[in-house]
């Protein structure tokens, strides 16, 4: 019984561990998703203030034209 105690203290820190490196991987994967959907929603707010901008510039010329 005294050599099962150390085994199974040694065994306990390794899922442990394991099941802190599992979670660091998925809080990771998470980081980057985000940061891609992030990446994503700044290009479409660029677009649609560069369409809005045209549209502001094509008013602005048939009002002068």
């Amino acid at each position: 019984m005294a050599v099962a105690l150390p085994i199974m203290m040694v065994a306990g820190a390794a899922i442990s561990a394991y099941g802190a490196m599992q979670q660091g991987k998925a809080q990771a994967e998470a980081a980057t998703y985000n940061a891609r959907i992030s990446d994503q929603q700044a290009q479409m707010s660029l677009d649609q203030a560069g369409a809005e901008a045209a549209t502001q510039r094509r008013r602005a010329e048939q009002q002068h034209g």
